[in-house]
């Protein structure tokens, strides 16, 4: 069982990216921009919203005090910031639903799903959330990808949730997405 253990241990993967505390510092011209491109965040609440210096900082300064909400920024292997992700844990049911953005320069590269696993990494040192929740519009291919790179089941689809037409959630155990992407 030890060699097995340490076989499996060997094939996990290894990721040169990391997460960091998002902070004020990190807001700057390509982050607004790509927060305000509504054509690429068209999948995403945030392209109901005018986003400023001014708004990017009350967000931080919101979910710095909040204890159920942790934003982080993502740094890419030559660490450069590339993106934001939150956790939003709801303890009560043991849930966090997972949101990220990849800044317009830096999509299709694969960091969306790097900046998945960095998130679940993260939960597993938390022994209050035991499920993980992504939600999406059903033509977000980058998010599918990575539902189904999780093996995450599908356990709702709604109408008309947040604005948008047609709104998917996948849900599954943090442990069964670390086994299913090889996460350390």
């Amino acid at each position: 069982m030890a060699l097995l253990k340490r076989l499996y241990e060997g094939i996990m993967v290894k990721i040169n990216c990391k997460l960091v505390p998002m902070t004020e510092s990190l807001i700057n011209t390509e982050y607004l921009e790509t927060l305000n491109d509504k054509h690429y965040m068209k999948y995403s609440r945030q392209s109901l919203i005018n986003h400023s210096l001014e708004s990017s900082r009350t967000f931080i300064h919101e979910t710095s005090v909040n204890p159920q909400k942790d934003f982080f920024a993502f740094l890419n292997e030559s660490e450069i910031f590339s993106g934001t992700c939150i956790i939003d844990s709801d303890l009560k049911n043991k849930v966090a639903n997972l949101g990220f953005l990849i800044l317009r320069r830096y999509s299709g590269k694969g960091y969306g799903s790097k900046m998945f696993q960095l998130m679940v990494q993260e939960l597993l040192k938390r022994s209050e959330v035991e499920f993980v929740e992504i939600g999406t519009n059903p033509n977000n291919l980058g998010m599918l990808a990575i539902a189904k790179k999780a093996q995450m089941p599908l356990v709702n689809t709604s109408e008309n949730l947040f604005g948008e037409q047609k709104y998917i959630l996948y849900r599954d155990s943090v442990v069964n997405i670390r086994k299913n992407m090889l996460i350390n």
